[in-house]
């Protein structure tokens, strides 16, 4: 291995999923993960996954998260998504 110096901090943020008893993907995130790409992400990417995941049983799906960019817009959207 080769030490790289740069001139940026570089990131790489990765969220993964589970449904029942599979994997759903897994999501590389190359820049800061803050309240409006985390939000993004969810509606662009996430959501959309579970979606075709989970077909005709997705109104039973628990979407759970710790609270990590759990701020109000983000909290209304998941809130639509899964009411319950």
């Amino acid at each position: 291995m080769r030490e790289h110096n740069t001139q940026y901090l570089e990131n790489l943020n990765v969220w993964a999923g589970i449904l029942h008893n599979r994997l759903i993907s897994l999501f590389l995130v190359y820049r800061n993960l803050n309240t409006a790409n985390y939000e993004d992400m969810l509606r662009n990417q996430i959501v959309l996954t579970i979606r075709r995941i989970a077909g005709e049983n997705f109104e039973h799906v628990w979407f759970q998260q710790y609270g990590a960019h759990f701020e109000q817009n983000v909290r209304a959207y998941l809130g639509t998504i899964f009411p319950d």
